[in-house]
């Protein structure tokens, strides 16, 4: 006699205490919370938002600065590509090192730290998800491409190529094996939070 084969039986719901209700539990908890704060930033953000006559003059005044800045950054570059040291370089960075407050070292090391890919990539992509969630996705994508001046700063050292000072000159507080100028911390800085400063006025 042939056996009528039993349907399978489905698993049984977990209780409150298993993993299956964490998953809504979590998105509940998400779309109670986080929703309405999100939705108020967007809002916010549309409301301060300035019209685009505005944003065009901020925006021009803003590049004539930087166009101009630019044109020494290449001054400086040429004058580094053809002289070991600027004026006052030796003087400045000793005067710096014989401060010997701990806050001091403290505050140094905590700028420095931030120009670090540890460091840096996370906060560049963290600052374009925060403009990503506020519906400024042209804006998201300027700043992840921040993150370029890297590759720009690998080819101008090359192009200079600065020796670092030595620690018969300074105290060395960490060995970076690439030329000293121009500083890819200082480039970092500047074209994140430049344009930050920049999307701000505009």
């Amino acid at each position: 006699m042939k056996k009528t084969p039993q349907p399978a039986r489905k698993p049984e719901p977990e209780t409150a205490t298993g993993a299956a209700p964490v998953l809504p539990q979590l998105t509940t908890a998400v779309e109670q919370n986080v929703k309405p704060v999100v939705t108020e930033a967007q809002r916010t953000a549309a409301e301060t938002s300035v019209s685009g006559r505005r944003a065009v003059s901020r925006g021009t005044i803003f590049l004539a600065f930087y166009l101009w800045l630019l044109s020494g950054a290449i001054m400086i570059s040429l004058i580094a590509r053809y002289t070991q040291f600027f004026p006052g370089d030796k003087t400045i960075a000793r005067n710096l090192q014989r401060q010997r407050k701990p806050w001091i070292r403290q505050f140094m090391i905590a700028i420095s730290e931030v120009g670090f890919p540890r460091i840096g990539i996370p906060l560049t992509f963290s600052i374009a998800g925060i403009f990503w969630i506020l519906r400024f996705r042209l804006e998201a994508i300027f700043v992840l491409l921040t993150a370029s001046s890297n590759i720009l700063n690998t080819i101008v050292k090359h192009l200079i190529k600065r020796p670092r000072p030595t620690k018969e000159l300074v105290t060395v507080a960490r060995v970076i094996n690439e030329p000293s100028f121009p500083s890819g911390h200082v480039m970092q800085y500047m074209n994140l939070f430049g344009l930050l400063d920049y999307l701000l006025a505009t």
